[in-house]
């Protein structure tokens, strides 16, 4: 039976739909296996291998679907970005044969439908090619990805740019692998970096930094060790923070600033404390002040599920804040801020801002006479990896399917993604 995918205000990752009061189609009757979202548009992949995308305005309406590739096998870590000259660019690795991968690429033109797949790079082993995008200012788009050889454990990392209207030129390798890779734009057109190296137990976050224009990053310099998942998050101004989780007798999440309008100002380790899964996120306030969200607790003898979340100033974060979830298992935090202040979106009622912040009521929704606009600026990579339509109304309801969705309104109030049967609780 088709699925048709829906969206909701916005989707998983920071996708702005400020005016919808309802879900919007985006794929109809398609048998949609695999999303993926950024601001101003959704790809997605159906069941014969065929890669779709949907271009969505800002006022919240949506393009007609169009087709980007077909006939790919084995499609992993599926990317969308839309570059500020309005081109939309979808990235992705599949399999080529028995003995490689590939990781490809289509462009489409502002106002225009895709030109048809291309490669970007061939590498020995697809599933471990987990390509990252980034749209630059400029209209420049960066990717970051692994190449390790077929029948081999080691790999190299390589990094490729595409100029406006152009072709990616060669991936080039930074002569040292690493896992996890992430890229996130940086002021003035340039990139940072970071991914995990070495073996898990002995495993570094390095981060580094690529100038606009050049076509490798410079050295990279190291800024945690013993890390099993890491992200890395950037806000506007170039300031950015790196988080991960470390593994013992339990699982510790961590968060640290690398730099501060996009110049190197690392700062003290913070330690968030126990992490149930994934892995922190950070999203930024407008003067990018740092809100970090991560599940604090799983169900266990306590059956409801805890999330957290800290906000930072400057280098450091403060107390961080805990938000009953309700007894949902897998619950995926991802950070949200909503409205015009970073602080609305994760101080609870008591903490001076009570009459802003909406009051959990029964079954699981919100209350609140403040606008029920919606908007979504957070992003969680486990999230938008798993299966299945998502739908959720602008006022906290959710209809009973499978999937994963994040909200808040426009006062700030956020609403936790989840990825069994349930509603969402306000959790600030």
């Amino acid at each position: 039976m088709a699925r048709r995918l829906l969206l909701p205000c916005a989707v998983l990752a920071a996708l702005v739909l400020p005016s919808a009061a309802s879900a919007a189609i985006v794929a109809p009757d398609l048998s949609v296996s695999s999303v993926a979202a950024t601001q101003g548009a959704v790809a997605y992949l159906d069941d014969s291998g065929g890669i779709w995308a949907t271009r969505v305005r800002a006022d919240g309406t949506t393009g007609s679907p169009l087709p980007v590739a077909s006939g790919q096998r084995e499609v992993r870590d599926l990317q969308v970005v839309v570059t500020d000259q309005g081109e939309t660019v979808v990235v992705w690795d599949a399999t080529a044969s028995s003995s490689s991968g590939v990781v490809r690429y289509a462009a489409a033109a502002k106002g225009i439908g895709f030109s048809g797949a291309r490669t970007l790079a061939s590498v020995g082993v697809s599933t471990s090619a987990t390509p990252q995008a980034a749209a630059l200012r400029g209209g420049t788009v960066a990717v970051l990805l692994r190449d390790v050889r077929s029948g081999t454990s080691q790999g190299v990392l390589r990094y490729a740019r595409r100029a406006p209207g152009g072709t990616f030129g060669s991936a080039r390798s930074l002569g040292v692998d690493g896992v996890q890779p992430q890229v996130e734009a940086a002021p003035g057109g340039g990139a940072l970096l970071a991914w995990g190296q070495g073996a898990v137990g002995h495993r570094s976050v390095e981060v580094a930094t690529a100038k606009k224009g050049a076509t490798l990053p410079g050295a990279a310099s190291s800024v945690a060790g013993n890390v099993s998942s890491l992200t890395l998050a950037a806000a506007s101004d170039g300031t950015a923070w790196v988080t991960w989780t470390s593994r013992s007798a339990s699982t510790s999440g961590f968060a640290r600033r690398t730099r501060a309008a996009n110049v190197s100002a690392v700062g003290p380790v913070q330690n968030l404390g126990n992490v149930a899964y994934g892995v922190p996120h950070v999203a930024y306030g407008p003067s990018a002040q740092p809100l970090v969200a991560w599940n604090a607790q799983g169900p266990g003898a306590q059956p409801d599920v805890t999330l957290a979340s800290a906000l930072g100033a400057g280098a450091a974060l403060g107390a961080s804040r805990r938000f009953d979830a309700g007894g949902f298992a897998q619950t995926l935090a991802a950070a949200c801020l909503g409205g015009h202040d970073v602080v609305r979106a994760v101080h609870p009622p008591g903490a001076g801002d009570a009459d802003r912040t909406a009051q959990r009521g029964r079954g699981g929704r919100t209350r609140d006479r403040r606008s029920r606009r919606a908007r979504h600026v957070g992003d969680d990579r486990d999230a938008r990896g798993r299966r299945g339509a998502h739908r959720v109304a602008a006022g906290g309801r959710r209809r009973r399917r499978r999937g994963a969705a994040l909200e808040a309104d426009a006062r700030g109030t956020c609403a936790y993604a989840q990825t069994r049967l349930g509603r969402p609780a306000a959790i600030g």
